[in-house]
């Protein structure tokens, strides 16, 4: 058995058919990929141009390394793999750098898609996976194997693969995907959408080259001189066969069971649209709604974000795989043909010492980081730019691992309902440049990621296919006839431009009623009146309003009462001012403006109360109160004493002095000389004041009789008015009154309170 195809047997444990994750990249960006796309961005179901899609059945196949020049003639001749080019020379192989090779397989399932509302959409997906990678194979050990190890210049020589891997799973994966507007305003819009999935894990393979040294004796004799291998593969394997016969293949299938138990797995995407013309795509539904044409692309620029295939899976492992070590001389590679995965495991435990005995193991799911950039040339036209980057592409010394190769590409197309023409432009990071057809006919998807092996062309390091079968049920195109942005089956008025807020039915006059519904159509209106006018705002209409300037009342005709008098301005002889009924409306005369018309006012030029008809109170003094309730009338005074003027601070001073330094001799009505300086000062104050008097009243206390009480204090009283008028005071201005013990202010009990009681009041009194 030849090592080249010993390289490659983990991988072809399942199937020769291998299907590339990476798949359909001239048509997977397009508008109408529909669920196609959901592999690359799940947020593709939102705001679909479909409103069902569902896969029948798709597939596509890739091989892809960076070290064997292959010949595209004989590469699809599988499962026979006579596919490497007899005739290359060494000088066409990589030797200088390690060869790895990425073998992958997906195929989806029935699968559908379908919108629950313009702003969300839900999708059902199944299908099944199978990654194959060879990494970091020394370029002597690929050389070899490319050579069926004729390589002489090789023989006895000292080789080493310390880093050398292979890695095989396939599963089965089960996803329900829900996406959703997150963003619709003005220019911009950002969609998202989210799959969850559960994935099945059929198969998994791996073996690691930690450290081998190895040499060839000739080609046909391998000698390993030290090894140290991590090797490990299901346990559902232990019953595969290698020969392709059918019983296997139908044993195969009877004896199928999953490897693993299901495991969950998640596919997350978003992406942002700049609509720069998008009220173009404005639509009114029947129901008065709006929407967005969902049959058209409404974006200039795309930029969507995914991340793929986040997961892992927990297999067990088969009890006769394992890690092992050792020496291992003269192995015959042409007689090295195992016809199972037990043999192929007998042979290893045979030849090297078992390490470790442990019975599970997990695998990553191949991660996939992407970005897809879309730009809108014109009608139909585009040009897409999409890096693929693989993730988990290191080995974990903990966990397995199978991965996808980073690659990079940019895709003119052109789209249309039925039709998509795709051709991209990719290079991987294996160094390998594409350049691919993909077409898309209604319900049919062809094309490959590199035409070259198609047309038979040798020396090339790659080649892929893909297909499809699906059925697509687009959006129809809403007819709109008069093209005002209203579908025909919503617009009042097909036949005429209109606006999408009136149904389709044009405002001529701009007052936002439909022509059709406007009584005054040319004349801009209110909708309470039919779209006819009311220029006052006042409930009336003009062509019903006598006064269509001025708001009034109904009562009126729409005419107002402006000065408030009950008489509308259409009846007021003096609309302006208020005026009795009974004069029209305009008011009576009142000269003097005292609130009494000339009609009843007695002094009609001379205002005063009405209670006074008209004519002013006396008043002598001009001090504003009315003589009537002026106490005193002939002097100017205030309100708060009733008419009469205050005393000021020094006019009270002199008074009071004047009272208390009053003394006469006792039991007389002589006046002590002691008391002449204060009465003196109350004389001049009188004097001064021509209008002011003053009342002198005489008391005294208990003792005595009543009669000589009440002349004492008579004669006292006179004593102070003769003093006075001796200074030059108006007797007139002098009143003389006397009270005897009648007016005690003091207890008479007491000396005290009886001095008290024995005094002469004076008071200032005003004309």
């Amino acid at each position: 058995m030849r090592l080249k195809y010993t390289l490659l047997l983990a991988g072809s444990i399942i199937t020769s058919l291998q299907l590339s994750a990476q798949s359909f990249l001239g048509i997977v960006n397009s508008n109408y990929a529909g669920i196609t796309g959901l592999d690359l961005q799940p947020a593709v179901i939102v705001d679909s141009r479909y409103k069902f899609d569902a896969t029948l059945f798709s597939a596509s196949t890739t091989l892809a390394n960076n070290f064997v020049i292959l010949d595209g003639q004989e590469l699809f001749k599988a499962p026979n793999l006579n596919f490497f080019d007899e005739n290359t020379s060494e000088a066409e192989l990589k030797a200088d750098e390690k060869a790895s090779v990425n073998l992958n397989m997906k195929v989806q399932l029935l699968s559908f898609m379908v919108p629950l509302s313009q702003k969300s959409s839900i999708a059902l997906s199944f299908g099944f996976k199978n990654y194959l990678n060879v990494d970091n194979v020394s370029p002597e050990l690929a050389h070899a194997a490319l050579q069926d190890v004729n390589v002489p210049e090789l023989f006895n020589q000292p080789l080493n693969d310390a880093t050398m891997s292979i890695d095989n799973m396939s599963w089965m994966e089960y996803g329900l995907t829900y996406g959703n507007t997150l963003y619709e305003k003005d220019k911009h819009f950002v969609k998202a959408a989210v799959r969850g999935k559960l994935v099945h894990g059929i198969s998994s393979f791996y073996l690691y080259a930690n450290d081998v040294d190895y040499n060839f004796s000739n080609d046909s004799i391998l000698n390993v001189s030290a090894s140290n291998f991590n090797y490990g593969h299901s346990d559902n394997l232990d019953d595969i066969r290698f020969d392709p016969g059918f019983d296997s293949i139908l044993k195969t299938i009877t004896d199928f069971s999953f490897a693993s138990k299901i495991s969950p797995a998640l596919d997350f995407g978003v992406v942002y649209e700049f609509r720069p013309e998008i009220e173009e795509f404005r639509r009114r539904r029947p129901d008065s709604t709006y929407e967005y044409e969902r049959e058209s692309n409404k974006y200039k620029l795309k930029i969507g974000l995914s991340l793929l295939d986040i997961g892992r899976m927990k297999f067990t492992k088969s009890a006769n795989s394992g890690d092992f070590e050792g020496v291992a001389n003269n192995i015959n590679i042409n007689t090295f043909s195992p016809q199972s995965v037990p043999q192929f495991d007998d042979s290893l435990n045979n030849r090297f010492n078992r390490l470790g005995d442990e019975r599970d193991y997990t695998v990553l799911l191949p991660s996939v980081f992407s970005a897809q950039i879309d730009y809108h040339i014109a009608r139909g036209f585009y040009l897409n730019f999409t890096p693929f980057i693989a993730l988990n592409t290191k080995r974990d010394s903990e966990v397995n691992r199978v991965h996808e190769i980073t690659n990079y590409s940019l895709t003119p197309r052109f789209e249309s309902k039925w039709i998509d023409v795709g051709i991209p432009l990719s290079i991987n990071e294996y160094g390998s440049k594409n350049v691919g057809l993909s077409l898309r006919l209604g319900p049919v998807i062809v094309g490959t990621n590199d035409i070259l092996p198609l047309i038979g062309k040798k020396n090339i390091l790659g080649a892929d296919l893909h297909a499809a079968l699906k059925i697509p049920i687009p959006y129809g195109n809403q007819k709109d006839s008069d093209g005002d942005g209203v579908i025909d089956k919503a617009d009042v008025c097909p036949d005429v431009p209109g606006l999408p807020d009136l149904a389709g039915c044009p405002d001529t006059d701009k007052d936002g009623i439909a022509d059709n519904k406007d009584n005054c159509p040319l004349v801009a209106g209110i909708a309470t009146f039919s779209g006819c006018p009311d220029t006052d705002n006042d409930g009336i209409q003009d062509s019903e309003d006598d006064c269509p300037q001025v708001a009034g009342s109904n009562m009126h005709k729409g005419c107002p009462d402006s000065d408030g008098d009950g008489l509308y301005d259409n009846e007021d002889n003096c609309p302006e001012i208020a005026g009795p009924v009974d004069n029209k409306g305009c008011p009576y005369p009142d000269s003097d403006n005292d609130g009494v018309r000339d009609l009843d006012d007695k002094c009609p030029n001379v205002p005063g109360p009405i209670s006074n008809d008209g004519c002013p109170l006396d008043d002598k003094d001009g001090d504003g109160i009315p003589d009537k309730d002026d106490k005193c009338p002939n002097t100017p005074g205030i309100p708060e004493l009733n008419g009469c003027p205050k005393l000021e601070e020094k006019e009270e001073a002199i008074l009071k002095v004047a009272f208390e330094n009053l003394e006469f001799e006792t039991g007389k009505d002589i006046i002590r000389t002691t008391s002449n300086t204060s009465l003196n000062d109350l004389a001049n104050l009188l004097i001064s004041k021509p209008s002011y008097g003053l009342r002198i009243a005489g008391h005294t206390d208990n003792v005595g009789s009543d009669a000589s009480n009440m002349t004492l204090s008579k004669k006292r009283a006179t004593a102070v008015k003769t003093y006075l008028v001796t200074k030059g005071v108006p007797a007139e201005k002098l009143v003389v009154e006397y009270y005897g013990e009648t007016r005690p202010i003091a207890d008479n009990k007491t000396a005290e309170g009886r001095q008290t009681n024995r005094r002469v009041e004076m008071t200032v009194i005003f004309e």
